[in-house]
């Protein structure tokens, strides 16, 4: 779908689901800066990122924003998005996007954005992040004003949230829910008076499996832009006399997917 479509297909799917907040991953720079915003002009969500500098390209500078407040039930939520400070190593095709602070400082960003709504008087923040988990334990250890870190990149299931615990009884609370579409994360959040995350708030991951009925709007949006490359899905090009062994860690050199990919790559010239 994307080489196809470029991304269009990803944003219109998230439209039809319903998305309210999104930040940015290293992938979606797979096709490059420029085609990113123009991809993410047909977002009806807010994207946000507050260490990505995107002022190369006119159309993902006007569309990014490094957080957004939400009222909800009467009450003032902050959302802020952070992008992995290591990009620039990561992403081939930036065009000039940079993330805004990296090594030591890298969380200066976010420091800055969570003083903000504190001084705006919001005491309800929860950060949307695609940096990893080993970087999000770090934001909740030492930014305790955090909340809730919603988090992506490392593809990490937690069953049960990382909770870290600050001096004077907040919490914050740190999700991942894996990858590839495989659960959906629910946590009903309680706070008190003061924004305090409470222990009665809940949180649970939902299998997507054949018992989650599809969305009749997306199935038949998938299905039809689908249509110019079905016949891809029912070709058989080759057999697999065994199971291919997904533990790298068995595989110091090489592995058999490795070398499926490798001589694939090699014989088309790619």
């Amino acid at each position: 779908y994307f080489e196809t479509y470029k991304g269009k297909s990803e944003v219109e799917c998230l439209n039809k689901s319903g998305y309210d907040i999104y930040t940015i991953g290293n992938h979606e720079f797979d096709g490059g800066s420029k085609n990113l915003g123009e991809q993410l002009k047909l977002a009806k969500f807010d994207v946000i990122s507050a260490n990505l500098d995107a002022s190369s390209d006119a159309n993902l500078n006007s569309i990014v924003k490094p957080s957004v407040i939400k009222t909800i039930d009467g009450e003032k939520v902050a959302f802020i998005g952070m992008i992995t400070p290591v990009l620039n190593e990561m992403a081939p095709r930036l065009d000039g996007v940079k993330v805004t602070a990296t090594g030591a400082n890298w969380m200066a960003p976010l420091k800055a954005e969570v003083e903000k709504m504190k001084s705006q008087g919001v005491n309800k923040i929860v950060v949307v992040s695609h940096c990893g988990l080993d970087l999000e334990k770090e934001m909740a250890e030492k930014l305790p004003d955090i909340d809730v870190i919603v988090g992506g990149h490392s593809h990490t299931r937690l069953e049960k949230p990382v909770v870290v615990k600050h001096e004077g009884g907040n919490d914050t609370y740190v999700l991942q829910t894996g990858c590839y579409g495989r659960a959906l994360g629910r946590f009903d959040l309680v706070f008190d008076p003061s924004g305090k995350v409470l222990p009665e708030s809940k949180y649970r991951l939902i299998n997507i499996n054949e018992k989650v009925f599809q969305d009749p709007e997306v199935h038949e949006y998938v299905t039809e832009m689908g249509k110019p490359f079905a016949a891809l899905q029912t070709t058989f090009i080759g057999y697999a006399m065994g199971n291919f062994d997904n533990h790298f860690k068995n595989h110091p050199t090489d592995s058999p997917i490795g070398d499926l990919i490798c001589d694939a790559l090699a014989f088309t010239g790619a």
